[in-house]
């Protein structure tokens, strides 16, 4: 409605910081838009109004994750802050669990951990994230390149997928996308989204985003709403 009537241009974005408590802030208009560092891909069009784009390619760490029959592997991205958690198609949700079972053998499943659909008792006392982070990749969605330049990549490190349960287990944030009638489309969700500085720009019809700690917007004009 802002956008209509010309007081604002038709953008808006968020910023939502790493630590749950930390809290983060959202914006509408272009004046926190940095004007540069920002890494961005086309939105497509879509019937139900969602923030559709497309990525070429998806790895963990150097291993890319495919699915077989996708058009140059290319698969669907929804990014919805509304969703908790990040879910990824069926297939590539398979491949990246069997992935990281093959990696770390030590790891054992525990089904009796229901803090996500996958719990890993380890073989060493874990308290903290700190503890095995570094042990995981992170998750890269690369997206189209633009004449020369690289690929523009999404990275949600582990920091942003792991979870330390209350047995002291490591829980994988990534969902199963067909468990919700997702089966072939990632929707990058609020723990994917954390420590970045996200913007849509319906005018230039793309999405934006650069790492920030996102304690506080960086000019004093616009509509900011702290969370």
């Amino acid at each position: 409605q802002l956008a209509n009537q010309g007081i604002i241009s038709n953008v808006f974005g968020h910023c939502i910081t790493r630590d749950p408590n930390g809290g983060g802030y959202m914006f509408l208009g272009d004046d926190y838009v940095p004007r540069w560092g920002m890494t961005s891909t086309p939105i497509r069009s879509a019937p139900d109004n969602l923030f559709h784009t497309e990525a070429q390619k998806v790895y963990y760490g150097d291993q890319q994750l495919s699915m077989r029959g996708a058009s140059g592997n290319s698969v669907q991205v929804i990014f919805d802050s509304g969703s908790s958690y990040t879910y990824l198609p069926d297939e590539i949700y398979k491949n990246l669990i069997a992935a990281i079972k093959y990696a770390y053998p030590n790891f054992v499943q525990d089904s009796s951990d229901r803090t996500l659909p996958l719990c890993l008792a380890t073989d060493f006392p874990v308290r903290y994230l700190e503890d095995v982070k570094q042990l995981f990749k992170p998750l890269n969605l690369h997206f189209g390149k633009r004449w020369f330049v690289m690929p523009r990549t999404f990275t949600i490190l582990p920091d942003n997928y792991l979870i330390i349960s209350d047995k002291g287990n490591v829980c994988l944030g990534f969902l199963n996308g067909k468990d919700i009638d997702h089966g072939s489309t990632v929707i990058v969700g609020d723990n994917a989204l954390r420590g970045k500085l996200v913007v849509y720009d319906n005018q230039q019809r793309q999405i934006g985003w650069t790492n920030s700690d996102c304690t506080k917007p960086q000019t004093q004009k616009g509509f900011p709403f702290f969370l």
